[in-house]
């Protein structure tokens, strides 16, 4: 550029370039913005043709369709061409056409509209109901309504069945209370309702009101307490709030008073409930007077039948046992000869014979065991038995009579300790024990008897018989026990007997305070198990040998001989009356603190021993031993029963003087007092 045409150039005024610099922003944030509601359409439109719900675009002044979504068109049925350009109520699908014109003049005015529940048809016909929001835009300087669309037929359907089922509820929930209400006004026991909080009475039914004597007004509004029948208040209130901590309470035997004073007896059950969210009380109130006088006539009548059973099986038991007695006899007498001599074939005869005497007699015996067991009559003599004498005794009876060819064992520790125990009891039980194992086993088929100390209770010994027979079930292992109960599976040869041995084993058992079981498989033979306890003094030589007592060094041991003058057995009932009359004597003579009387020992046949220690010095002892002969030689019942006593007293020297009693000195005393008497009783016991 020259001078010349610089000169001639003028520079732009500042006002006129910054004109131009905000015409070029203008279009520039015009093209921003052009891009930005493109966007916005584009999302706008998608979002258009997503929707899950019916759109429908209406021009706000004609009512006429600019735009429908997909999802109106599948729910309707209508294509879109069907839609757009036509207005609202030419639509198929609103049929009332006046209606819908007023709908949009409203929408015009309010530019809001709303319908919770409105009813369309398909094209093809069907009727769904849709929930209708209509709503008036500003786009663009021009004015759009937009209607949203949502079927709600499913959702009507659930609230319908919803609200059918909670019709239903409340009808079967009115139709209850009635029930309720009518039981409770009608039933024949008394019912009272109280609140929870307060024990007032809220309710209370006709029958309760009849019971007591007491009107309605006298109930209500009252507490538990101050009710006229229930006399103890304290016991009341104590009552009731027994109820509230443990939401039950139960009287068998209440006693309630009448208005006219009258005594009942009730049945009183009381429980909590949660009635519509509240806490109530109901109390079932029983008059039990009836029930009661039934009660006790049937159990007299129990009684009665009883009383006339056992009658007749002890009357029966001894009618059989009056002629086996003579049979048994003459038999025995052909058989050892003394009639004369007798063939083999005779011999055979007369011994099926004696052992069919032999089960009946048994039997007779069973039931007046039964009879006696029932009765709670069943006597056991308990006594200090030594097992390790009964049972090779026992055992060597059977051993001797085998005739299944059956190997019979004991085994018998020597160490084992005494029990305490009727020692006829005891054979008995092994007898009946021995019996069933040799019935159920077969031929060559091995039974073992074992006695042991039971680990799980260390002051009981634990008797096993063990065989090899057939064995029991699982599921009958507790019913063999029971009266009259036999083995099903169990051949007609072993069903003889009147099943009652086992359960007479179980009470003879338990009335040793000890336990019976069996433990048994098919097939696989049975053992039986019973308990008694151990006989065990140490007890009663605690009592006398305490660190006072133990300043002497001698032990005196009384005996007491007792023995028929003309040397009968002591057997009849005088004989044993009179027996048990020297034990009271004895007893009564004992010193607390210084004496204590032996439990009995196995009675002999002709001599019964009994024992008394005493903790004192050699003059005591005389007069001790003075006192027992003139207290026993004052015994009518020795006298008339003709039974002579040899009374003595054997020292026994304790080489601790002055020292403490322990549990090993104890121990050992104890020992030296039980052989002393074992060795007596074996010695002079015949």
């Amino acid at each position: 550029m020259t001078k010349e045409q610089a000169g001639k150039t003028k520079a732009l005024p500042i006002k006129e370039l910054e004109q131009l610099y905000k015409q070029d922003g203008n279009l520039k944030y015009s093209e921003t913005k052009k891009h930005q509601l493109e966007t916005s359409e584009r999302r706008y439109r998608r979002l258009f043709e997503a929707a899950q719900d019916g759109i429908l675009i209406l021009d706000a002044e004609t009512a006429e369709v600019t735009d429908v979504n997909p999802f109106l068109i599948d729910m309707l049925g209508y294509s879109k061409e069907e839609f757009v350009g036509k207005k609202l109520w030419d639509i198929g699908a609103f049929k009332n056409i006046k209606v819908a014109k007023s709908a949009f003049a409203k929408l015009q005015s309010e530019h809001y509209i709303r319908y919770d529940d409105m009813p369309l048809e398909t094209k093809n016909g069907r009727l769904i109901s849709v929930e209708f929001v209509s709503n008036v835009y500003d786009v663009d300087h021009t004015s759009v309504i937009q209607c949203n669309i949502r079927d709600i037929t499913e959702r009507k359907i659930a609230e319908q069945a919803r609200q059918m089922i909670e019709d239903k509820l409340r009808t079967v929930i009115e139709i209850s209370e009635l029930h309720y209400r009518r039981l409770f006004e009608t039933t024949q026991d008394g019912r009272l309702v109280l609140d929870a909080e307060t024990a007032e009475v809220t309710d209370v039914n006709p029958f309760l009101t009849d019971m007591l004597g007491y009107s309605k007004k006298e109930f209500i509004g009252k507490k538990l307490w101050e009710l006229g029948f229930f006399k103890n208040a304290a016991l009341a209130k104590a009552a009731f709030k027994e109820l509230q901590e443990k939401k039950f309470i139960r009287y068998e035997d209440l006693p309630l008073e009448t208005s006219d004073g009258r005594q009942i007896l009730v049945e009183f059950i009381s429980n909590v409930y949660d009635v519509d969210k509240e806490t109530v009380i109901q109390c079932n109130i029983r008059d039990i007077a009836v029930r009661k006088h039934a009660a006790e006539a049937l159990s007299q009548n129990q009684q009665q039948q009883i009383q006339i059973r056992d009658q007749f099986l002890s009357r029966m038991s001894h009618e059989l046992r009056s002629p086996l007695t003579p049979i048994h006899q003459f038999v025995t007498i052909l058989l050892d000869g003394l009639a004369g001599n007798i063939t083999s074939e005779q011999r055979e005869y007369l011994t099926i014979i004696l052992n069919n005497v032999n089960l009946l007699r048994n039997m007779v015996r069973d039931l007046l065991e039964v009879t006696r067991a029932v009765a709670g009559k069943l006597e056991v003599d308990l006594r200090c038995v030594y097992l390790t004498e009964l049972m090779p005794q026992v055992i060597k009876s059977y051993q001797l009579v085998n005739a299944k060819g059956l190997i019979i064992s004991a085994d018998i520790p020597e160490n084992l300790p005494p029990v305490y125990a009727d020692y006829n009891r005891i054979c008995q039980i092994i007898d009946n024990l021995m019996e069933n194992a040799i019935k159920f086993t077969p031929e060559k088929g091995t039974i073992n008897i074992k006695a042991e100390v039971s680990d799980d209770s260390p002051e009981f010994v634990r008797i096993m018989a063990t065989d090899s027979g057939c064995g029991i079930s699982p599921e009958e292992h507790g019913k063999i026990f029971n009266y009259l109960y036999q083995v099903e599976n169990s051949n007609e040869q072993n069903h003889r007997g009147l099943g009652i041995g086992l359960y007479i084993c179980g009470e003879l058992v338990t009335s040793h305070g000890g336990k019976i079981w069996v433990e048994s498989q098919l097939g696989k033979g049975s053992t039986f198990f019973f308990t008694v306890p151990i006989f065990s003094i140490e007890g009663q030589m605690a009592s006398i040998l305490n660190t006072t007592h133990l300043v002497t060094d001698f032990l005196a041991i009384f005996t007491v001989e007792l023995s028929h003058i003309d040397k009968h057995l002591l057997k009849s009932k005088n004989a044993q009356t009179a027996l048990w009359e020297a034990w009271d004597t004895l007893q009564s003579t004992t010193l607390s603190g210084v004496a204590a009387l032996m439990p009995r020992v196995l009675p002999g046949r002709l001599k019964e021993i009994f024992f008394l220690v005493a903790c004192t010095d050699q003059n005591n002892a005389q007069f001790l031993l003075a006192q027992i002969r003139t207290r026993l030689g004052s015994c009518v019942g020795l006298q008339d029963a003709g039974i002579s006593m040899i009374i003595s007293f054997t020292p026994l020297n304790i080489p601790l003087m002055n020292q403490k009693l322990s549990n090993k000195i104890l121990s050992n005393i104890t020992r030296d007092v039980e052989n002393f008497m074992k060795t007596t009783s074996n010695n002079g016991g015949c």
